[in-house]
């Protein structure tokens, strides 16, 4: 099942710590048992109090907070972590969120914390207290949240990129660039070496499932040919969600507008044989997915028997629910619907083949009430007569 409507907001927080804020970014990094930020000092007198704040532009509803810490050579994690949600006065504001880590713990632990009584807020700060002599190391931080309801899902909090390449010779020009609101950065796929493949891909990965339906970008140097636009549903598979489109010219905009799909991650294809690309903003229209209604409780089953020297597919379903059902029963030999199905009540269907024998095979059984179920009743192969 997927987690509808709750997205790890972290990643899209700039991050600062009380010390060592060049590793302050390496808490937001996926990496949840690496070692990331720590607060060790030179000379062994390591800070009782430490903290790592979380700062967005616009108000965020936090629903947990899950703080990995990491083993570094010791027990080198806070005794408490305590949380502080900034008001909007821009204070930063003490709460009784709170948890205690365990000293003696072989591993380092993890903690959860219910931050779901907060208020939106902009920032949120991780206080971290530590009875220990010993610096206090921290692996990852998630902050899982409500996210946007809809805009641009590139731009969103939670939402990650990924490209197969980017520009790193003469300066770094990474896929985020796409994705930051900003036209003066670009994500670039030139190479010094002048070689270059046949394809390049961007992947967005927002924090949850939207339901996206076009994808919008100006392409400013280079000469790629088309993009190919696919989607991971919520089945894990990825899938098309439109025909390979064409690139417009550079300075013009290209649009790719599909049937919405219910997508966890967008991926754009480049086909760029012989050339690079380099796009300021990529743009992805989303609303966010709503998890859709459990289907019935059905039980189904399918056997083959003869007739009159035919082999015929016999199925059944049971309602084995609380309310009516609609149920469509199919098979290679033909379908049956049944509009209204009683609780505790069973239908039967036997589907004449007209062959003497038939291979084995499935008949496919649909239940529909508010959501909808689907089986795959397997049959046996017959010879008949």
């Amino acid at each position: 099942m997927w987690d509808y409507g709750v997205a790890n907001i972290a990643p899209s927080s700039t991050v600062t710590a009380s010390s060592r804020s060049n590793l302050a970014g390496t808490v937001v990094d996926g990496n949840n048992t690496g070692k990331g930020w720590d607060d060790w000092v030179s000379g062994g007198n390591f800070p009782k109090s430490s903290w790592l704040a979380f700062s967005w532009t616009s108000a965020q509803t936090a629903q947990e907070v899950a703080v990995h810490t990491f083993r570094d050579g010791g027990a080198t994690w806070p005794s408490t972590v305590g949380v502080q949600y900034k008001d909007a006065a821009g204070a930063w504001v003490d709460t009784e969120v709170s948890a205690t880590l365990d000293q003696s713990s072989e591993e380092a632990p993890s903690v959860s914390l219910d931050v779901s009584s907060l208020p939106a807020t902009t920032g949120i700060r991780l206080q971290l207290q530590t009875e220990t002599n010993t610096w206090q190391a921290i692996s990852e931080v998630q902050i899982l949240g409500t996210p946007q309801a809809q805009g641009n899902v590139c731009t969103l909090p939670g939402s990650t990129t990924a490209a197969s390449f980017y520009q790193t010779e003469w300066q770094t020009l990474p896929s985020k660039n796409a994705c930051d609101g900003n036209t003066s950065t670009a994500w670039l796929t030139w190479r010094g070496s002048g070689e270059y493949p046949d394809t390049e891909s961007f992947t967005l990965t927002p924090g949850t499932a939207y339901d996206v339906s076009a994808v919008t970008f100006t392409n400013t140097e280079g000469s790629p040919q088309s993009v190919h636009v696919t989607y991971r549903g919520t089945d894990g598979l990825w899938h098309d969600a439109a025909e390979p489109t064409a690139v417009a010219s550079n300075g013009t905009q290209t649009k790719v507008e599909f049937a919405p799909v219910t997508a966890t991650a967008v991926r754009l294809t480049f086909a760029t044989t012989g050339t690079f690309l380099k796009i300021p903003e990529i743009a992805v229209a989303g609303t966010l997915a709503t998890d859709p209604a459990a289907g019935p409780s059905i039980e189904s089953s399918a056997a083959t028997r003869c007739v009159a020297g035919k082999a015929y597919v016999a199925s059944s379903v049971k309602n084995t629910g609380t309310g009516s059902v609609a149920v469509e029963v199919t098979s290679a030999y033909g379908e049956k619907s049944f509009a209204t199905v009683q609780p505790g009540a069973t239908v039967s269907v036997a589907q004449n083949s007209r062959q003497s024998a038939i291979a084995a095979g499935t008949v496919t059984v649909t239940a529909t009430a508010g959501g909808v179920t689907t089986q795959s009743a397997p049959y046996a192969a017959t010879t008949c007569g």
